[in-house]
C-alpha cells in the first residue's frame, strides 16, 4: 500500500503531465515544458513526462537541450514515435549518423509510422542518396497513400534529379492532399513552366502568392508566364514588383525578360533595364 506522501507526488506528477499534454495540443510549448519538468522531477521514471518535455523542447527551436529527455524516454520505450522525435532533435543538432541509426530503427517498428519513414527519407535525401530515399518514401506511400506529405519529397527528389515528370507526377499527388504546401506549388509551377503551359503555371504561382505574398521568385514567374500570355501591363507591373525587392531578383528579372518568348524579339538587354527601372 502507498504511502500518503507516495500517492500525493504521484496525483501530482499525473495531474501536471495530464496539463502539460492539454498545452502541447493547444500550441504553448512553453507551458508545457515547465508543466513536464514537474512532472519528471515528480517521477523521473516517467516514460512520458520525458517524452513530453523533449517533445515542447523540440516545438521551441531547443533542439540539443530535447535529446537528453527523449533519449531518457526512447530508453524506456519502443515507441517508434519518440525515436522519430529523437532523430529530428539529433539532426537539428548536427548529428546526422545519430539520427539515421535511430530512424533506420523506427522503421522496423510494428505497427508502422508513417512520419518515420517520411523523416527517414528526407535524411537520405539530404545525404545524397537519393536512391534510398526513393525507396524508403514509397514504402510510406503504401502504408500511408494519403500522405500528402511523402508525395510532395518525393516530387522534390525527383525534381533534383532532373526527372519533370516523375516530379510533376508526384507533387501534383501530394497537393491533392496538401493543397496549402506552398514550397510544392512553386516547383510545380516552376515544372509546368517549363513545358511552356504557361495559363496552367500562371495559375499555379497565383496560389503560392495568395499563401506568401511577398515570395518575390513566384512573382517573378507569374509575371513571364503573363507576358508569354500577351498580358504586358500585369506581366510588367509583377516582373517590376520583383525586380524591386532586391538586386539579385532584378538580375533575374532582366535575364528572364531577355529570354522570354514575347521579349527577346523586341527588347534588348538594356531596354529591358530601363523598363525595369520603371517599373
Amino acid at each position: 500500500m502507498k504511502s500518503g506522501r507516495s500517492a500525493t507526488s504521484s496525483d501530482a506528477a499525473e495531474r501536471a503531465l495530464r496539463q502539460a499534454l492539454a498545452a502541447l495540443r493547444a500550441g504553448h510549448a512553453d507551458q508545457a515544458e515547465w508543466l513536464a519538468v514537474e512532472a519528471v522531477r515528480a517521477n523521473p521514471a516517467d516514460t512520458r513526462a520525458q517524452h513530453v518535455l523533449g517533445h515542447a523542447l523540440l516545438l521551441q527551436g531547443r533542439a540539443e537541450e530535447a535529446v537528453p529527455p527523449l533519449e531518457q524516454a526512447a530508453r524506456r520505450s519502443r515507441d517508434p514515435a519518440v525515436e522519430t522525435q529523437l532523430a529530428v532533435a539529433l539532426r537539428q543538432s548536427g548529428r546526422d549518423e545519430e539520427a539515421l541509426v535511430r530512424l533506420t530503427r523506427a522503421v522496423k517498428r510494428q505497427p508502422p509510422f508513417p512520419p518515420a519513414y517520411l523523416e527517414l527519407g528526407n535524411l537520405l535525401a539530404a545525404l545524397g542518396r537519393s536512391d534510398e530515399a526513393i525507396e524508403v518514401l514509397q514504402q510510406a506511400v503504401a502504408i500511408a497513400p494519403r500522405m500528402g506529405e511523402v508525395s510532395i519529397q518525393l516530387g522534390f527528389i525527383y525534381a533534383a534529379r532532373g526527372d519533370n515528370d516523375k516530379a510533376h507526377e508526384w507533387l501534383t499527388r501530394g497537393l491533392a492532399e496538401q493543397p496549402r504546401d506552398a514550397d510544392a506549388l512553386f516547383v510545380l509551377a516552376q515544372l509546368t513552366q517549363a513545358k511552356c503551359h504557361f495559363a496552367d503555371a500562371a495559375e499555379l504561382y497565383g496560389r503560392v502568392l495568395a499563401l506568401t505574398p511577398n515570395d518575390a521568385a513566384a512573382r517573378l514567374g507569374l509575371g513571364v508566364c503573363m507576358l508569354e500570355l500577351g498580358q504586358t501591363t500585369a506581366a510588367f507591373e509583377h516582373i517590376g514588383t520583383a525586380a524591386s525587392s532586391s538586386a539579385r531578383m532584378f538580375g533575374e528579372a532582366l535575364t528572364a525578360l531577355a529570354a522570354a518568348g514575347r521579349g527577346r524579339f523586341w527588347l534588348r538587354p538594356s531596354d529591358a533595364a530601363k523598363a525595369l527601372k520603371r517599373g
